[in-house]
């Protein structure tokens, strides 16, 4: 079954490999990460706007790469003081929408977000 990650990035690649191995042990994936738009800003600064950066992911996904067997979009923002990332799974039939909990972040980095930097 054909995976797309809705990201380049190694880590976030790497985590979703390890989630589907580890849910669906019985089963063989090839996953492949691709360079879509989130169509929010790159640091999303709302619950809100992380979940439909990850679901914009997804869709923008399946259009560039379309007749795959699952889509991920990982969309991590900042709300008030804490940090969290929102994950969604399109199959085609179902689409799966999970929050990750809140992490607090320390004043001096909500300060250097405030000033226009990412998280990363």
């Amino acid at each position: 079954m054909k995976v797309i990650i809705a990201s380049q990035n190694p880590a976030k690649i790497a985590a979703v490999e390890s989630a589907f191995n580890l849910a669906f042990p019985n089963d063989t994936f090839s996953f492949e990460g691709v360079s879509v738009k989130s169509g929010v800003p790159d640091q999303p600064m709302s619950c809100e706007e992380t979940k439909q950066g990850a679901m914009n992911r997804v869709n923008n996904a399946k259009i560039k790469l379309p007749n795959c067997d699952y889509y991920v979009g990982l969309e991590a923002g900042i709300e008030g003081n804490s940090t969290f990332a929102w994950m969604i799974i399109d199959n085609g039939l179902t689409i799966g929408e999970s929050r990750s909990s809140s992490l607090p972040l320390p004043p001096q980095v909500i300060d250097e977000v405030k000033k226009g930097k990412e998280l990363g």
